[in-house]
């Protein structure tokens, strides 16, 4: 009987340690979800300032690439209007100094 009785107490504590291992265990996997979850919120904010920040610097090159086209355009205005008041005088200029030689 003293025998019996022994092996069920051993087999009670082994049962006791073995429960509270898979509790230990289970607490970590709750820890462990609570934290990727923490990690999923962290990263979706994250990827939400870095879509705005992509969008603020598109706005930004959208604008800067207007005013580098009108300014393109005013530089082929100005070279149009220099070369139609430009070239004549200095053909002008050319046969006055060829003319007094």
């Amino acid at each position: 009987m003293d025998a019996l009785r022994r092996e069920i107490n051993s087999q009670n504590e082994w049962y006791n340690r073995f429960e509270g291992i898979l509790e230990r265990h289970s607490g970590q996997i709750g820890d462990l979800i609570q934290g990727l979850a923490i990690e999923i919120k962290a990263r979706e904010k994250g990827e939400d300032s870095l879509s705005r920040a992509i969008s603020d610097y598109t706005a930004q090159m959208k604008s800067i690439e207007k005013g580098m086209n009108w300014l393109k355009g005013a530089a082929w205005v100005i070279s149009g209007l220099l070369a139609l008041i430009g070239i004549p005088i200095m053909v002008a200029w050319i046969l006055k100094m060829l003319k007094l030689t």
